[in-house]
């Protein structure tokens, strides 16, 4: 897992220019200096500069370190402390094998310059000089036989030339795979390309609840009828409860900061009407994907000061300042539009939605509300009726291995239960993409088993109106799938996404659309901490290569 990200990657104002906007690179990775038929590891890559990329690859070879005061067999590889008329005695450990580094730092053309490091794996002391021997007849195309070896696995700090990143990868490489030597701590650190900790927390983005929170706590009134409760976060609770009167409904909000028990009353109102029995609620996210908010809704059939009946969704809760609203949002002229919010997230504005209208049983379509701190409620989208089911929905295929049903498996007794989960904001050029993940859980007997499949992108424009839906099907990934930005310019951005065949998601004001990334020909290369990016202040990169032979592409996108 690698570590949380000290900036939010998915919410980027929109590109500003001075000069000349930098420009995606993608090209083809020269030879490196070990050659095309060698055995080696990528271990490192990032970029140097805007204009100069690293890459730091690693081997591992049969070789003899030999002191001068030890001996070397001629047909073994290694170092022996003595020699006997039976033969070489007093094998020294490690001794057999040496760690060649090489790195490549690359420019915009593809030009060039490798340097190298020999590593023993054995122990080197202080007071004696050491030859490393190649076995007879191995020509190596860097390094030169019989050369002298100042450096060892258990020293790497005295390894010089070699950036934090790098560094921080041999660390990671000797810990994992030479295990038999303490190493010394690495002051590399790394950023995070997931925010699945983030999700899976879920930690408060409230404000301090203030002074509403202090006026007496109390239980739930056994008269009053439970509508809903909801926790929000760790020991903050919103519950809803309502009394039926004769011609009227009076409708009351409680918040909890301890436990189930002790609420107290924020906000109540009493509409001339009746509610249905149906109750629902959602959570609200800040553009961090933090938890800012929370509201539930019923269905609330009133009568105006004329007598004439209508219908609205009552939508009730508390924003990101702790602060209750109630919002009143029209159910139409039938009453028969549904209110089902797929996503809910906090800026500047108010609380925006997204949710789904099932009106129309076989074509439902997208609605688009902001709640605002006044109580009110805008609706964006539809805005007319020639509007409804207009956005247009995509429904697109990765190249995902998909494991084959085993024909023997035996059909269980199962519950499965399907939600759409928040995993990503991002807002651009007056643009808003939402990225949902459906998350899956299925239960068999005590047995929880949960996934992560379809991928959407809700694609609102800058006037508002949701353009497109674009669904990513039939896909499964045992953790959450986001979106990882990797650069926005003046006329697309890219996000990496994480299913387990990895591929790029490109949005611009026209379209969402997506670009292979990883096939059964290249795969994403992964460094010894499991990252497949390399983020600093000049941009992120990545390496692909391909799955038979050392052919590798460079990606880098630079931050304007």
């Amino acid at each position: 897992m690698i570590k949380k990200l000290s900036i939010c990657l998915f919410l980027l104002t929109s590109v500003h220019l001075f000069g000349q906007e930098k420009n995606v690179l993608k090209m083809d990775v020269p030879v490196n200096a070990l050659g095309e038929n060698q055995n080696f590891q990528v271990i490192s890559f990032e970029p140097l500069a805007d204009d100069k990329y690293s890459i730091l690859y690693m081997q591992e070879l049969p070789a003899s370190v030999v002191g001068d005061r030890e001996f070397r067999a001629p047909t073994t590889a290694g170092a022996y402390t003595d020699t006997l008329k039976s033969g070489f005695t007093g094998f020294v450990n490690h001794s057999n094998k040496v760690i060649i580094l090489v790195r490549q730092i690359l420019n915009n053309t593809g030009e060039a310059v490798t340097d190298s490091w020999v590593i023993a794996v054995r122990e080197l002391q202080s007071d004696m000089p050491y030859t490393m021997y190649f076995p007879p007849s191995f020509v190596h195309p860097v390094i030169k036989d019989a050369i002298p070896v100042t450096y060892s696995l258990k020293n790497l700090d005295r390894i010089t030339g070699l950036s934090e990143r790098e560094f921080g990868a041999l660390v990671s490489v000797g810990k994992q795979k030479y295990g038999f030597y303490q190493y010394p701590a690495s002051a590399s650190t790394s950023r995070e390309s997931t925010l699945g900790e983030n999700l899976q927390a879920l930690k408060s983005g409230f404000k301090e609840l203030k002074a509403v929170m202090g006026k007496g706590k109390i239980a739930l009134p056994k008269e009053e009828k439970v509508l809903f409760r909801r926790e929000i976060v760790d020991n903050v609770r919103l519950a809803a409860t309502k009394i039926d009167k004769k011609d009227s409904v009076e409708i009351k909000l409680y918040i909890s900061m301890s436990s189930d028990s002790e609420y107290e009353l924020v906000k109540s109102q009493t509409y001339f009407g009746s509610t249905n029995p149906l109750f629902a609620t959602a959570l609200v996210y800040d553009v961090s994907l933090n938890v800012a908010g929370a509201y539930g809704w019923v269905l609330l059939k009133f009568k105006d000061a004329g007598g004439a009946s209508k219908a609205h969704f009552l939508a009730l809760g508390i924003d990101n300042n702790a602060e209750p609203h109630f919002w009143s949002i029209d159910a139409g002229k039938n009453s028969l539009n549904s209110f089902m919010p797929v996503f809910s997230y906090y800026n500047d504005d108010g609380i925006n939605v997204v949710s789904r209208n099932q009106e129309k049983i076989f074509k439902p379509y997208y609605q688009y509300h902001l709640l605002k701190a006044d109580d009110s409620a805008v609706k964006f989208y539809p805005a007319t009726d020639t509007e409804t089911g207009s956005e247009k929905s995509e429904f697109v295929y990765t190249e995902q291995e998909k494991k084959a049903t085993s024909s023997s498996t035996t059909q269980s007794s199962s519950n499965t239960s399907k939600t759409d989960v928040p995993s990503g904001i991002f807002e651009w050029k007056n643009h808003k993409f939402l990225f949902t993940t459906s998350k899956v859980s299925e239960s068999t007997g005590t047995t929880v088993n949960t996934h992560y499949g379809n991928l959407s992108v809700i694609h609102i424009n800058r006037e508002n109106k949701i353009t497109e839906n674009y669904d990513i099907q039939e896909n499964k990934s045992n953790e959450i799938v986001y979106p990882l930005l990797l650069g926005q310019y003046s006329d697309k951005a890219y996000f990496l996404v994480n299913y387990p065949n990895k591929f790029k998601l490109v949005v611009s004001e026209d379209k969402v659309e997506t670009e292979t990334l990883e096939n059964s020909v290249y795969r994403l290369v992964y460094l010894p901490d499991k990252q497949y990016v390399a983020i600093n202040q000049y941009g992120t990169m990545l390496l692909t290569k391909s799955i038979v032979g050392n052919k590798y592409t460079l990606e880098f996108y630079p931050v304007n």
